[in-house]
């Protein structure tokens, strides 16, 4: 004896699939994607050239990697920013809004 279906018919099935696909993927902007990716390799090409001309800063944070570089900017950036007076989401609008970004407000949009 097989075991029960847990859909009525293959549609069902592949709607089941699509739902479960949709709430783990995202819609991204392939120009955006690719305009981000470049002023992250910007960020971390000033970072090695500062690092290179002696900056004690860009020594620190340089490392191998992309992501250790951004990890080690995160870090070292986390504990002036709770030193801060303001709230994080406060402190860090500015600099988003500098950078292009938006502050989520609530859950992705989909579409």
């Amino acid at each position: 004896m097989g075991r029960p279906k847990c859909y009525a018919s293959p549609a069902a099935r592949q709607a089941a699939y699509r739902e479960r696909l949709h709430a783990e993927m995202v819609l991204v902007n392939r120009d955006s994607l690719a305009q981000w990716e470049e002023r992250v390799s910007r960020l971390l090409d000033a970072i090695a050239a500062a690092a290179h001309a002696g900056d004690p800063l860009a020594r620190q944070v340089t490392r191998p990697q992309q992501d250790a570089t951004l990890d080690a900017l995160i870090a070292w950036f986390t504990p002036h920013a709770q030193a801060s007076a303001m709230p994080t989401t406060e402190a860090t609008a500015p600099a988003r809004s500098a950078l292009g970004l938006r502050t989520p407000t609530g859950p992705p949009e989909r579409g």
